[in-house]
């Protein structure tokens, strides 16, 4: 932030309004330097959640995000600030590693506050799903890239006509997880031992080998333009 909006939040604060003044940082010392010049008494730092974010943003891995998360909220705490950390993605990260960052921003010593949105669940999460890989990705299902780049578009959809069999009204989330990842994993098997022209998802491969003794149409060359 430069140096106007510094000395406005410094007037803000100094006006001593029955709130607390939060400063938004990005995950950088700067930052928290300028919230310090502001007189803020807390800050929110944000911090990507997601693989997806944390490879965009951050150039690396999740144990980069929990390096940057302990030494950032380390920083600002021993200058005197409370800190909230705001998890970017949240939606798409793993349970797992929003607990590991919780952990990581709040050492027994001292308190800080997590914002983040609860993880989606993984109905929620496919139906974003924009490409098979991801599907395999969610579900932690292995390929063969030379399959799915062949059988993508069928996979997809012979794993659609398995969802429509399935009723998981009442299932707990781990429950449906598992049965989801049994369905992407029959889909894909169905593929691995025969080709899309053998299963015939789509109507146009089933049209095309509905009667092989079936003559062509003949259509005489004056009839084309």
């Amino acid at each position: 932030m430069g140096n106007e909006e510094i000395a406005a939040i410094r007037a803000i604060v100094e006006a001593d309004l029955p709130v607390t003044t939060i400063g938004w940082c990005r995950m950088r010392e700067s930052d928290v330097d300028a919230a310090i010049e502001g007189k803020v008494p807390m800050i929110n730092v944000s911090i990507p959640t997601s693989d997806v974010q944390i490879a965009a943003k951050l150039g690396g891995h999740r144990g980069l995000a929990l390096e940057r998360v302990k030494r950032l909220v380390g920083y600002a705490r021993e200058r005197g600030l409370e800190v909230a950390i705001g998890g970017e993605d949240s939606s798409r990260a793993e349970v797992d590693f929003l607990i590991r960052l919780m952990a990581t921003a709040n050492p027994k010593e001292k308190f800080s506050m997590i914002s983040s949105s609860m993880p989606a669940g993984i109905l929620d999460r496919l139906s974003k799903a924009s490409s098979a890989e991801e599907f395999f990705s969610l579900l932690g299902v292995d390929y063969d890239a030379k399959i799915v780049n062949v059988a993508r578009l069928h996979i997809l959809k012979r794993m659609g006509q398995y969802f429509a069999e399935e009723q998981f009204t009442g299932a707990e989330e781990p429950e449906i997880r598992a049965r989801c990842k049994a369905i992407l994993e029959q889909a894909y098997a169905d593929f691995v031992t025969s080709s899309p022209i053998d299963q015939r998802v789509f109507k146009v491969l089933k049209d095309a080998v509905a009667d092989p003794k079936k003559a062509a149409a003949f259509v005489p060359l004056s009839e084309l333009e």
